[in-house]
């Protein structure tokens, strides 16, 4: 069984985040997404302190799909620095990580 990735990611607004989930299950590149609306993010930018809402995205990916997945998470987000961070699932139900691994092979 390969290993299985979270990837993280936030955007301005939910339609944002579920487009770009829509587009990465099309590619097979993802089994499944979580969108989380109305979280508030405060970050630094440009020596500001920002606080803005945001809709976050949870994506479930194999090894063999994750690099794929970023790029194209990349090329989808409207951010110019968007979040995109890939954190490994260091244990889970065996079954569903053998189905992301499934889901994610691109067959």
């Amino acid at each position: 069984m390969s290993e299985i990735y979270l990837l993280y990611s936030t955007f301005a607004k939910k339609d944002e985040a579920i487009s770009a989930a829509d587009a990465l299950l099309a590619a097979r590149l993802i089994a499944c997404a979580n969108i989380v609306d109305g979280m508030t993010s405060l970050y630094r930018w440009e020596g500001a302190v920002c606080r803005e809402p945001e809709a976050l995205l949870l994506a479930k990916t194999s090894r063999q799909a994750l690099a794929k997945a970023m790029e194209m998470l990349k090329s989808l987000h409207p951010h110019t620095l968007p979040c995109i961070v890939a954190y490994p699932a260091q244990h889970g139900f065996a079954p569903f990580l053998k189905w992301v691994e499934d889901e994610t092979r691109g067959e």
